[in-house]
């Protein structure tokens, strides 16, 4: 029981500031950030929002856990889900930080560099654009996601 308390609170310490920071920028988008910006910056134009969402990855170094709150807050301000979901996919992989070390993990071979980089954002593309086409709606917008069917007992 030791040993699994020791990895816990390893694990939560060192997830506990990204986590932090991912909250920290999504609260800025949430305060400052117009919803008209964010509609725009997504327009309904799915190409250009799937371009904007992956390569948005690049700007910023956060990771897995860190990115959720961002991507929650874009989705919450109008941003649209199938951009959303290739912006999570994408953004732990294509970030700066990413990128460089796992250049300094393969120094002599850029090409692994390149391959992660660029698999990533075709799956982050097939992914999101696989959401353009079967999923309709933000259920972060307007309130909560309720399933109409939930139970089976009539009310």
């Amino acid at each position: 029981m030791a040993e699994f308390a020791v990895v816990f609170i390893s694990i939560f310490v060192e997830a506990l500031p990204f986590l932090l920071l991912g909250t920290l920028i999504s609260a800025v988008v949430a305060v400052f950030v117009p919803d008209d910006f964010i509609a725009r910056l997504f327009a309904s134009r799915s190409r250009s929002a799937l371009a904007v969402a992956v390569s948005a990855g690049f700007l910023l170094p956060i990771c897995e856990c860190g990115i959720v709150p961002i991507v929650r807050g874009l989705i919450r301000k109008g941003a649209p889900v199938y951009a959303g979901v290739a912006f999570l996919l994408a953004a732990p992989i294509v970030n700066p930080i990413v990128l460089a070390s796992t250049y300094y993990a393969f120094p002599d071979n850029f090409a692994i560099t390149f391959l992660r980089a660029g698999l990533g954002m075709l799956i982050a593309l097939a992914a999101g654009a696989f959401f353009r086409t079967f999923y309709a709606g933000n259920p972060l917008r307007g309130g909560m996601y309720v399933l109409p069917a939930a139970c089976a007992c009539g009310h």
